[in-house]
Formats: structure tokens, C-alpha cells, sequence
């Protein structure tokens, strides 16, 4: 399965999803004009990851688990519910039993971003870890 690298511009955020070392990054701003054109294809990649994941589950242990980083400086409600929906997507996998780990990423002045990780957290099954960054 190949890579799916999105650049970031100044409405959207960089996606970097690599099947190859289990690390899954998206980060920025998120803000994009036409919200579901942008994110569909990660979701689809997503799933189809998830997919491939069935005959792979053995590469991801609790000292190596499948990791996503997420690092945003400002998502919109529109990004929100598509962020709500990746997620959502990993706890699934969690749940199956492959460890996947969700590092939230803040800004140590940025509070809202902060709480709206806590919050999406509250809603899933799965740990996050919070990461205050300068």
C-alpha cells in the first residue's frame, strides 16, 4: 500500500499516512473550503488500510503501536466532524486489537485546541496522550 502525502496550504492541514512504519501524522490548520472533497480521501485510504491491517496486525505491539500524530494549530466544526470520523476509524482498528496510540499535539498556550482533544477522546475507546509543544 503506498503512502498518502497531502502538502499543506494555508487552509489545509499536511496529511502524511505511511503504511510502511505505522506512523500517521496529520497537522496544521484545517480549515478547507470544500471540507468533504478534502478529507474523502483519507478516510478511503484509511480504510482500506484498516483492510490490510487483518493479515499485518502482528507488526504492532504495545511497544510498538500503530501511532497517529496529531498536531493542529485550528480546525474548524466542518474538520471536526471529518477529524471525529478518522478517528473514529482507528478506534475500530483499536478495538480489534491491534495497540494504536494518538498523540494530540498543542500548543502549551492554545487551551481550545487542547480541550477539544479531551473531548474527542471522551467520545472513543482509545487513550490519547497530550503533548504540550512550544
Amino acid at each position: 500500500m503506498e503512502a498518502l502525502i497531502i502538502d499543506p496550504t494555508r487552509t489545509t492541514p499536511l496529511i502524511h499516512l505511511d503504511p510502511d512504519n505505522g506512523r500517521l501524522e496529520l497537522s496544521g490548520i484545517s480549515r478547507p473550503e470544500d471540507v468533504r472533497t478534502f478529507y474523502y480521501p483519507v478516510l478511503e485510504w484509511i480504510s482500506r488500510f484498516a483492510d490490510e491491517l487483518e493479515t499485518s496486525a502482528s507488526l504492532y505491539t504495545s511497544d510498538n503501536p500503530l501511532t497517529l500524530n496529531l498536531r493542529f494549530t485550528y480546525f474548524n466544526s466542518s474538520s471536526a466532524k471529518f477529524l471525529f470520523d478518522i478517528l473514529s476509524s482507528f478506534n475500530e482498528i483499536h478495538l480489534s486489537g491491534i495497540p494504536v496510540r494518538v498523540n494530540w499535539m498543542y500548543n502549551e498556550e492554545d487551551e481550545d485546541v487542547y480541550e477539544a482533544g479531551k473531548e474527542l477522546s471522551e467520545m472513543l475507546e482509545m487513550p490519547f496522550e497530550y503533548m504540550a509543544v512550544p
